[in-house]
């Protein structure tokens, strides 16, 4: 679907340098940009056009003078910057182009045929007079090999026959059995071919790879064939006996074909041969030998996409250039240059450089003419917007334009909707950018118009001719609305230049204006216009470009506007092209911008008020967004309304258009999708999804994005077009759910004004229901939604995503008309949807009793039977109570009437609450089941079935609340009291003590209250009963001292049980000597306080100077552990290594999961441990490892903080700081003086001591730890392999280590304890 059309045309005039006789040898240089070198009769020239482009000139290098004459081939040599030249006297001279120094290299003894060097000039090959072929190392010039063509030899990889495929046993198609008797003798020749005189030349060609070459040669038995050989000069094979054939030859640089032109009886075809000299099929040529028209030679372009055929009129004395394309095994006929008469084309070549795309050199004498021509490739499609635009594509075959329209129907090529043939071969055509209406043609033009030139420079524009078929638009004609010829163009212009052919760009801008570019008015706008009544097109405009700058490229930017970009990739903007006055335009030019390499296609969006430039460097794969680099390795683009569409080798990419989208951090791309390997794009149906791809084979393939499917569906529902929207998420199998999220208050508000008018179809609003689920759709679609608003101000109350389906399903009820005859199936598909079964079935029941004939309730419920399993409707409808319902389901059903018809007979027979129980029961409805049997208060029976019921399904709570009101009180007390059972078993006794207490069981509920150390429940309790209290109570004091209730036990010994003894040595056992003296009225009680507080306040200053010690140790040896570890890292440090075990990394083991630490001093890139949890058991093995206080453990240090951590908190806390001033004080009451003061002096002594060194062990290190800045901090902290790698020195290293012990220390420890101070001690005894 490509056409070929011309990026750039140079062409310079030598005819002031007097050229005469020029003969064939034509050469490029391969490291200068227009420099060729070409033969004379007088010597080979040198042309360097880069000197001096306005006149150029041409300098000799080998004079005939001098001896070098009949020179037949010239080749430069890019890497020694060299020329070679061979003569067909058989001398071959190298001229060292630098110093101008010309040497005979060899010399072939009986003359030079023909000589070709290797692709990569590393060998040449030599045919000399004796049809000899000579492979020489190309340095050197030393043989390699020597063959002689005349040879009847086929080569090295002769065919072998093994006795299959006889003639015989094949199939012959319409010939029937008889071909098989035919003889296999060769076809004789035509007439014609034997009187025409062969062609004797000898022609070599390479395969680009330069593992073969192959030669074209006069046979003996009197045709043209040709020979294969590998590069060591060794004969391959030899091709099949063809006639016909022609000189010229061609190695397809892809290596497939091998190209020779060949005149048959009936067509003049290019022949291509296989690599092993079969025939495999040909190009049909436009040409006619019969009148004198004949191929001179044949190139194939650098990439193997472009064949050449440079063909001459003998007769006429015309020749030209045809340039053929493949495409689905067809080969299109894209360009025909034409030269008029007495010009002669005697060099042609195609660059051979990647950097120069597809140019081809074309050397002409008479006058002698240099050429160089760069080519591209195109799709010419139609670029409107509107559902008028019917996607057409235009591909040129030479006389022939081949229309497509793939609105309607994806045509693969060859095949197209609509042939369009003129009298003329066509090299361009284009569509409209603007459609409209021509004030001077009198008509409007839609945007499939269009427009072609052909080889004459002839401009036509067309319009195309829909009719409807079958609701369809069929591409049925075109009509001619304009025809141009040069002689035209020049009789309204009188500065048109003579060369029509010299028009290089063109671009139909509106309906009224056209715009031209070519070689001397450059870019000229151009008016439809009326001439002696003749209509035409009037230059009204034209720009020329400073520093004889090249257009490349122009594009329509606007209405009025057009984009002109140069091949050196400035970009310039010329607006007011329509707005006339007084006959004349106000224009104005800017530079737009400027491209860092030449681009080939611009791409406008002219919907959106920045108008942003997309460019396509299809040499490089560089896609530019107003000058800056957008995605590299893309090979073809495409712009629609919303998306710009491109493709790499494998995927199709979308890039939304607008500022919006163009935020700092965002990635352009939003959308991503695998396409088949090398696909490109043709073409995107407007106000569709339609996308149509081409593969490189030729074929097409049509999809339709996700991306721009749902772009459309989200215009449709903005315009409220449900019906349209609904069609395509059906076809795509897009989720239903977007019609509700892409606006979720519109579709409520609208919900029955438009959505269930415009969805009449029942299939479709079950399929709509039953999409239905809690989830956001726009998610889903994220890359369509990317700045889709969060605001909710405007839903409807109650409305979430977590209810979307309840709340839709709701207001789709509400909507529908409430006649069940009505929707009946949507109503039975939203109840479903909520999970209200019954619901539905009321429907359905309802409907088949109001209904005379039973069609629409069976319909209704065939319908619920799918959507629901059997089994679960009828028991749906048997917890409904209806058997008349249950009947219904079960006979519609594939249910046994055995089944269930013996058990509905007998739930018949049952009392109603009794059968209500019994099925709630069979279906396992235990809470109904529970209620209605509760409802018989006096039946004993059925309250003993409750009473199972109730205990072997936990009903308790449930029993609790049906018996709580019943009449028959008794039976809720026995529910309390198997519930306190149940309770009591369980350990719950306060629980179980209610629940005794309701079933008036005192004696139980005393005893689960005293198991619950309830003292005080167990005296309420005790007050009414006749259990005895104080041996319960009693009974009580040893658990509650277990339980450390010490001040409950006092309350009971001495307020309930008389017992003061008892009490003071509960209150003793817990140092609660203030109130035990308050109860000690007896002396031998007090006597017994005073004791224990003098045997207690000695236990108490031993501790505090146990503690103090331990505190001491603890301190000095954490001091000591730092100062161990400071050596020994400065030690490592001062020699500029640092061991692993020195570094206290032996245990590396216990560090965190999540950390990072630095083992080697060559790198700050992170390491993490690839654990993801830690179990408990391991987790205790690591922390009792850790906080091991044994001398020598690694991380001593950890542990010591730990502990001195604990010891702080216990001894400096408030509590022990009221403690000690309550003993003090109970101690001078006792007359412990002497002891009160000792106890004060010491603990005061210890907070202060204890005060003073946290300053000394919590050092600032610990607080935040951390990696040093060269490493890099943080959570994930520079993710490993983002960081480079930096270098350490050894003091950061420790630094890390250190950072990396303190992450082990519980978090809280990491801080110094705050030491809160209260007035603990008394003043008397400082």
């Amino acid at each position: 679907m490509r056409n070929l059309y011309r990026v750039s045309h140079s062409r310079f005039d030598l005819s002031e340098n007097a050229l005469r006789s020029v003969r064939s040898g034509f050469a490029i240089d391969q490291n200068t940009d227009h420099k060729f070198y070409f033969v004379q009769d007088s010597g080979v020239y040198c042309c360097p056009l880069f000197v001096d482009r306005e006149h150029p000139f041409c300098e000799p290098l080998l004079s005939q003078s001098d001896g070098y004459e009949n020179i037949i081939a010239l080749e430069h040599l890019a890497l020694s910057d060299e020329l070679c030249c061979a003569s067909s006297s058989g001398n071959v001279w190298s001229c060292k182009l630098e110093t101008g120094v010309v040497e005979e290299v060899t010399h072939c003894k009986h003359g030079i045929r023909a000589m070709q060097w290797s692709p990569d000039q590393e060998l040449v090959v030599f045919v000399d007079g004796e049809l000899n072929v000579v492979t020489m190392i190309g340095s050197e010039f030393e043989p390699i090999n020597e063959v002689q063509l005349k040879d009847d030899t086929f080569g090295d990889r002769q065919f072998m026959s093994v006795g299959w495929g006889k003639k015989e046993t094949q199939f012959h198609g319409s010939e029937g059995k008889a071909a098989a008797k035919k003889g296999t003798t060769p076809s004789e020749p035509d007439t014609a071919e034997t009187e025409r005189q062969l062609d004797a030349t000898v022609n070599i060609s390479w395969r680009a790879d330069g593992e073969y070459f192959a030669v074209g040669y006069l046979a003996p038995f009197g045709q043209r064939a040709f020979k294969v050989f590998n590069k060591e000069g060794a004969l391959q094979y030899t091709s099949e006996k063809c006639h016909g054939l022609e000189g010229s030859l061609a190695w397809r640089p892809s290596g497939n074909w091998i190209a020779i032109p060949q005149e048959l009886k009936d067509r003049y075809v290019v022949a291509l041969f296989e690599k092993n000299g079969l025939r495999h099929r040909e190009i049909p040529l436009t040409l006619n030998p019969r009148a004198g028209q004949s191929v001179q030679s044949l190139h194939w372009s650098a990439d193997s996409d472009v064949l050449a055929v440079h063909w001459v009129d003998g007769e006429q004395g015309t020749a030209g250039v045809l340039l053929y394309v493949i495409g689905n095994y067809h080969w299109y006929l894209k360009q025909s240059l034409t030269y008029p008469p007495g010009t002669a084309l005697t060099g042609l070549q195609w660059d051979q450089r990647h950097t120069a795309g597809k140019t081809l050199h074309l050397f002409s004498s008479d006058p002698g003419v240099y050429e160089c021509i760069r080519f591209d490739f195109r799709v010419d499609r139609s670029v409107g917007l509107s559902e008028e635009d019917q996607a057409m594509v235009a591909v040129i075959d030479g006389k022939r334009l081949l229309l497509t329209g793939f609105r309607q129907a994806v045509i693969p090529p060859p095949m197209c909707g609509f042939t369009l043939e003129q009298e003329h071969p066509i090299n361009a055509t284009g569509f409209i950018r603007t459609a409209g209406r021509s004030e001077a043609l009198g008509q409007d033009i839609s945007s499939n118009a269009f427009f072609t030139v052909d080889c004459r420079g002839e401009i036509i524009l067309f319009d195309a001719v829909f009719t409807k078929t079958a609701g369809r638009s069929i591409l049925s004609g075109v009509t001619v609305l304009l025809k141009i010829s040069p002689e035209q163009l020049k009789m309204f212009n009188e500065d048109f230049p003579q060369q029509h052919h010299c028009g290089l760009h063109y671009l139909w801008l509106n309906a009224d204006n056209f715009v031209m570019d070519h070689s001397q008015l450059r870019c000229g706008v151009y008016t439809i216009a009326m001439h002696n009544d003749v209509p035409g097109l009037k230059k009204v405009w034209h720009m020329e470009m400073e520093n004889r700058e090249e257009i490349g490229c122009i594009e329509s930017s606007g209405a009025d506007s057009i984009l002109v970009e140069l091949l050196s990739g400035h970009v310039m903007e010329v607006k007011g092209l329509t707005g006339q006055q007084d006959g004349a335009l106000e224009t104005s030019s800017r530079n737009h911008s400027v491209l860092p390499v030449f681009c080939e296609q611009l791409f406008v969006d002219r919907n959106r008020p920045e108008r942003t430039v997309y460019a396509l460097a299809q040499n490089r794969r560089h896609l530019y967004r107003d000058g800056s680099l957008l995605a590299s390795d893309i090979t073809s683009a495409l712009l629609t309304d919303s998306y710009l569409l491109c493709t790499t080798i494998s995927e199709l990419k979308f890039i939304a258009l607008g500022a919006a989208v163009v935020a700092p951090g965002r990635d352009p791309i939003i959308g991503e999708r695998r396409v088949e390997r090398g696909s490109k794009l043709v073409a995107v149906v407007a106000r569709a999804s339609r996308t149509i791809f081409q593969l490189p084979r030729g074929n097409l393939e049509a999809i339709n994005p996700r991306v721009l499917s749902l772009c459309l569906i989200a215009k449709h529902l903005d315009a409220l077009e449900y019906y349209e929207a609904f069609d395509i998420m059906r076809k795509e199998r897009i989720n239903l759910n977007l019609l509700v999220d892409h606006d979720p208050a519109r579709f409520l508000q609208h919900l029955a004004s438009h959505f269930l008018r415009q969805i009449t179809n029942v299939n479709w609003l079950n399929l709509f229901i039953s999409d239905l689920a809690n989830q956001d759709a726009c998610k889903m679609y994220e890359s369509n939604y990317l700045d889709r608003g969060t605001g909710g101000g405007s839903l409807p109350d109650g409305y979430s995503i977590a209810e979307k389906v309840r709340f839709c399903s709701d207001r789709l009820l509400a909507a529908m008309d409430s006649e069940p005859t009505v929707l009946t199936l949507p109503k039975i598909t939203c109840h479903v949807k909520q999970g209200q079964l019954e619901n539905a079935l009321a429907l359905i029941w309802t409907l088949k009793q109001q209904q005379q004939s039973p069609e629409a309730a069976e319909e209704a419920l065939r319908y619920l039977l799918y959507l629901v399993e059997v089994n679960v409707l009828y028991d749906v409808a048997l917890g409904m109570y209806d058997f008349g319902l249950v009947l219904f389901v079960a006979t519609k059903s594939q249910k046994d009437p055995k089944e269930y018809l013996p058990f509905l007979n007998e739930l018949k027979r049952m009392e109603e609450n009794y059968r209500k129980y019994r099925i709630d029961c069979h279906l396992k409805r235990y809470d109904r089941a529970l209620e209605h049997i509760a409802r018989y208060e006096t039946d004993e029976d059925r309250f003993r079935e409750a009473l199972e019921l109730i205990t072997t399904h936990q009903l308790y709570g449930v029993a609790l609340r049906c018996y709580r009101d019943s009449a028959n009180q008794d039976h809720y007390r026995r529910v309390c009291a198997v519930y306190g059972d149940y309770l009591r078993k369980g350990s719950k006794h306060a629980d179980a003590s209610l629940m005794y207490e309701r079933a008036g069981d005192l004696q139980q509920a005393i005893s689960s209250a005293r198991h619950a150390l309830d003292w005080r429940r167990v005296v309420r309790l005790s007050t009414g009963s006749s259990v005895a209290v104080e041996a319960v109570l009693r009974s009580l004091v040893p658990s509650l001292l277990e339980a450390g209730e010490y001040d409950a036990a006092a309350t009971i010994a001495h307020d309930h049980l008389k017992d003061a003894r008892l009490a003071i040595e509960c209150l003793v056992k817990d140092h609660r000597y203030e109130r035990a003296l308050l109860l000690a009225t007896e002396p031998e009680l007090h006597e017994a306080v005073r004791s224990s507080v003098g045997e207690y306040l000695t236990t108490l200053i031993e501790t505090l100077g146990s503690e103090k010690e331990q505190f001491l140790r603890q301190k000095d040896r954490l001091a000591t552990v730092r100062e161990d570890r400071i050596r020994k890292q400065s030690a490592a440090a001062a020699a500029g290594d640092l061991d692993d075990g020195d570094g206290d990394c032996g245990d590396c083991d216990l560090f965190s999961d999540s950390s990072t630490i630095a083992s080697s001093r060559h790198t700050g890139t992170s390491g993490r441990s690839g654990k993801s949890h830690r179990s408990s058991k391991n987790r205790r093995k690591h922390e009792r490892k850790l906080l091991n206080l044994k001398e020598g453990n690694p991380f001593e240090d950890i542990a010591l903080i730990d502990a001195l951590h604990s010891l702080v908190l216990r001894v400096c806390g408030v509590e022990r700081q009221r403690h000690v001033r309550s003993i003090c004080q109970v101690a001078m009451e006792l007359c412990y003086d002497d002891e009160a003061h000792k106890l004060q002096q010491e603990y005061g002594a210890l907070f202060q001591l204890i005060r003073y060194s946290l300053d000394a062990i919590w050092v600032p290190e610990m607080i935040v730890p951390g990696m040093p800045p060269t490493i890099g901090s943080g959570g994930d902290a520079a993710a490993i392999g983002e960081v480079p790698a930096t270098i350490l020195t050894p003091a950061d290293l420790v630094k890390a280590q250190d950072s990396q012990r303190y992450s082990l220390i519980k978090p809280h420890q990491r801080y110094k304890p705050e030491v809160q101070s209260i007035a603990w001690q008394w003043d008397i005894l400082k």
